[in-house]
């Protein structure tokens, strides 16, 4: 009887963890509509000479499994999921690397972030589509990110653009 009712625990237990992890997915803090409100950086390498008024329209729709920019740049993926990472300074040096050109405004941005998280957002295919999504406080900032393999695979950001 003991071991049944352990069994019976275990399997009420994993059930449990499976609708939760089906329901609320690791995006649910940053579930929404957001509106652009300012671009907080922009890389000296960016070719983007986009101004804040052009982007003044722009909307981030963050779902359950999808990420969409609109109408601006018009882009949208379905079938996303998204990795929800805490951050901390280790977190930031190992990803982000300090031999960056940014790395003072890497270190400021990331300075107030002890409470915080970052989520990438990968495609159906299990790759990365270049946006990552931080939550810091109660701020949300979309970056633009690429990968430079040639320095150790750390994330470079392109853009850091607050959301509202």
């Amino acid at each position: 009887m003991k071991k049944f009712l352990i069994i019976l625990i275990m399997i009420g237990t994993a059930v449990a963890l499976y609708f939760a992890f089906t329901f609320f997915p690791d995006n649910r803090g940053i579930q929404g509509r957001y509106a652009f409100v300012d671009i907080n950086y922009v890389s000296p390498l960016s070719s983007t000479l986009w101004s804040k008024e052009s982007r003044k329209n722009i909307q981030y729709t963050i779902g359950k499994d999808y990420f969409a920019i609109e109408p601006g740049e018009k882009t949208k993926w379905v079938d996303v999921s998204y990795k929800k990472e805490r951050i901390d300074a280790a977190f930031i040096k190992a990803q982000y690397g300090m031999e960056s050109l940014a790395k003072e405004y890497i270190r400021i941005f990331f300075s107030k972030s002890s409470k915080g998280y970052r989520y990438v957002i990968i495609d159906k295919n299990k790759n990365e589509i270049g946006y990552h999504v931080f939550r810091i406080g109660g701020d949300i900032y979309v970056c633009e990110t690429y990968k430079d393999y040639h320095k150790n695979g750390f994330v470079k950001i392109e853009e850091v653009k607050k959301l509202n």
